[in-house]
Parts: structure tokens; C-alpha cells; sequence
């Protein structure tokens, strides 16, 4: 119970006080750790012991990562993200003929090894019909 209230504490964001979905949906969040510590007292011992430690764990790195130790986020600068004219790169005929030509060839080769699966597998079934 004390862990789901200070996970809550530190890892919840900012209230906005306007919005009223947000408040309804604090209330829940309030309600919530009392929900979880009724389960794990109705549940196996062993559910609420993982529930704890998979709490105090998850937290753990949802900090660390507030904190800025993975969680940088970089943010592109839209005029960075738009096409020039002229910049496009357009794939050539050669470039067309070689991906259909390595295509073609990928699938004779997968054609190839089927045919001899299926032959070592008819060689198989007529030895057996001969030992039969």
C-alpha cells in the first residue's frame, strides 16, 4: 500500500486543476493502491510479494529515466524534416533490374530445395511401399 502511494507521488505528472476528467481520473488513481492492497490480501502470498518488488523495480527505473538517464528525447526541428526540391532520391533502372534479379534468384533457389525435398521425400514413401 505505502509503495503504490509513493510511486504514485513521484512519478505521477503535473495536475492541471482546470480539467475536470483529470480530476475524476485522480480520484481513481487515489483509490487504486487501496484496490491492489485488498487483491494481495486475497490472493496467494507469492502474487503479493511479485506485485511489491515489481513495483519498487518499475519505479525505480521510471525514475532513473526521468532523471535523464536513458530517456532523452530529441526533438527534430520541423524545417529539418521538409523535402527540398531536387533532394529526392530516385531509384535507377539498374537498381530496379538488380533487386527483380536477386528477387528471381532467391526464388529459384527456394523452388530448387523444395524439388529436392519433395523428391527425397516420394524416394522415401517408394521405399517404403517396397519394404511393404
Amino acid at each position: 500500500l505505502v509503495s503504490q502511494y509513493a510511486t504514485q507521488a513521484l512519478v505521477q505528472p503535473p495536475a492541471n486543476d482546470q480539467d475536470e476528467s483529470q480530476k475524476s481520473t485522480l480520484l481513481i488513481l487515489k483509490f487504486l493502491p487501496l484496490m491492489i492492497a485488498w487483491f494481495s490480501l486475497n490472493v496467494p502470498a507469492g502474487l503479493g510479494v511479485y506485485w511489491f518488488t515489481n513495483n519498487i523495480v518499475t519505479t525505480g527505473i521510471q525514475l532513473y529515466l526521468k532523471q535523464g538517464g536513458g530517456a532523452a528525447v530529441s526533438i527534430p526541428d520541423p524545417k529539418d524534416l521538409e523535402l527540398k526540391a531536387g533532394t529526392a532520391k530516385r531509384s535507377t533502372a539498374e537498381d530496379r533490374e538488380a533487386r527483380e534479379s536477386k528477387r528471381l534468384e532467391e526464388q529459384e533457389a527456394r523452388r530448387a530445395r523444395f524439388a529436392a525435398k519433395r523428391a527425397a521425400e516420394e524416394e522415401k514413401a517408394a521405399q517404403r511401399n517396397a519394404e511393404r
